[in-house]
């Protein structure tokens, strides 16, 4: 992987020179390494995919970082190349779904071109959000709320101090998205598909349902049977509907990770 000139995105090159591009949003206390648990997926079918490294975290650590989502969302809109934003695919999952969000809306408000599509994955709509304070949870209570959604490995939540480097950044963005939801209420022309665990706790019909407005374009929904962190859970299947509804030219079932 190789740092842009901002430090804020990571690209990779991927194994379709004719694919589209994909944006990654990592969800709560995440960064660009997160991703890397996809395996051969990360890659599959695109020309180019970007994580994002957050000041605060991971490389970055030493950094301050941004005091709200608003300035996250921006800075990474202006660090994305301009001119081929078309074909530009956002995957976002859980507080990762209203940074892609934020991007996409982001760009189109700059007057640059609509992104290809938004993926909003494991959160419901803005509108459906709730302000329950959840960063400012005992530690007690907010590790037994990380180990029960899953997807955080499990010597993070055994080991003390690697406890206390993630869930400082787990709250930051716990509250960051709680105090950004009141003001998003503007349309994206990008299709958006809402996708989902089946078992997810978080995430609801109705909540998932109203992403619908939000855009201007198609909206459309799939479930997968597994819990809030399906995307990490079943790579190939979710990434595979992806594709799916963004590929310029049809993906050769051949070349999918088995």
């Amino acid at each position: 992987m190789k740092n842009n000139s901002r430090d804020l995105l990571i690209t990779m090159p991927g194994d379709n020179p004719g694919g589209r591009r994909l944006l990654l949003c990592a969800p709560a206390g995440g960064g660009a390494s997160i991703w890397k648990r996809l395996g051969p997926s990360l890659t599959a079918g695109w020309s180019e995919v970007i994580s994002i490294c957050m000041p605060g975290r991971e490389q970055r650590f030493s950094e301050a970082p941004f005091s709200t989502l608003g300035d996250a969302i921006g800075a990474i809109a202006d660090a994305l190349p301009e001119g081929n934003e078309d074909d530009l695919v956002i995957f976002g999952h859980s507080f990762g779904a209203l940074v892609g969000f934020g991007v996409a809306s982001a760009l189109e408000q700059a007057g640059r071109k609509p992104i290809k599509h938004l993926f909003v994955s494991g959160r419901v709509a803005p509108s459906h959000s709730t302000r329950n304070d959840l960063h400012r949870s005992s530690d007690k209570d907010l590790r037994e709320m990380t180990k029960q959604l899953g997807g955080t490995p499990a010597e993070v939540l055994a080991n003390d101090e690697m406890w206390r480097l993630y869930s400082a950044a787990l709250r930051l963005d716990l509250k960051l998205g709680q105090n950004w939801i009141p003001d998003r209420l503007e349309q994206i022309a990008a299709p958006i598909t809402a996708l989902a665990g089946s078992f997810d706790p978080l995430t609801d019909d109705k909540g998932l349902s109203a992403w619908a407005q939000y855009t201007r374009g198609p909206f459309s929904r799939s479930t997968f049977p597994y819990g809030h962190f399906f995307p990490f859970e079943n790579p190939s299947a979710v990434f595979e509907v992806v594709r799916a509804q963004t590929d310029p030219i049809p993906w050769r079932k051949r070349h999918l990770p088995r």
